[in-house]
């Protein structure tokens, strides 16, 4: 009887053991989530100040990029004291998409700290290269020569495959800060060469 009893008590006092680790797991759980969706809404506010910071630099209308819940961007048109969605061009799409990856990108690059005070919890990023095929198709001359300048101050490397007529407008702006430049040759259809540059 004695050894039943000490087996109960010691299966007690693991219970008892097991339900303060399960309250200590569901505390730090809730303050992940909390934390983690305050640091959403905060990263989401900073990442449309950001875009429309960069748009406003890129592009010369009166537009406003809105960012929702689920991170789908649309553009704004001020008429007369408020605002409407309107319909955009293949160019403005390209300029409103970029203004959108060089805001990921510029803010990524930065430290982003917690509102808790603990600097334990201080997100670092790492550089992010920024790499695009074709960014220039859709804009016109203008929006290609003030994408040119903004790109390289958001990202620390720029990796791009241009068309040579998209180039010629864009290297009069970044050609200066290209480090390599290549060129696929087309020896066929099924063979293509890459050469470098200058």
């Amino acid at each position: 009887m004695q050894k039943v009893y000490s087996g109960s008590i010691t299966a007690s006092e693991k219970n008892k053991q097991i339900m303060l680790y399960n309250k200590y797991a569901e505390a730090i759980y809730y303050w992940v989530k909390d934390t983690y969706e305050v640091k959403e809404i905060e990263i989401k506010d900073q990442l449309e100040k950001k875009v429309n910071d960069i748009f406003s630099r890129m592009y010369h209308g009166k537009r406003q990029v809105v960012i929702d819940s689920k991170y789908r961007v649309s553009l704004l048109t001020a008429y007369g004291d408020s605002s409407v969605q309107t319909d955009e061009s293949r160019g403005l799409e390209t300029v409103k998409n970029f203004a959108f990856i060089a805001g990921l990108v510029d803010l990524a690059r930065g430290k982003i700290n917690s509102n808790t005070g603990d600097e334990d919890l201080a997100l670092s990023s790492e550089p992010y290269p920024l790499v695009m095929d074709a960014p220039f198709s859709n804009a016109d001359e203008k929006h290609v020569s003030t994408i040119s300048k903004i790109l390289p101050e958001i990202a620390e490397q720029v990796i791009m495959v241009v068309m040579a007529k998209d180039w010629g407008y864009a290297e009069t702006v970044m050609g200066g800060k290209v480090g390599k430049k290549y060129m696929l040759v087309k020896e066929s259809e099924t063979l293509t060469y890459i050469k470098e540059v200058g």
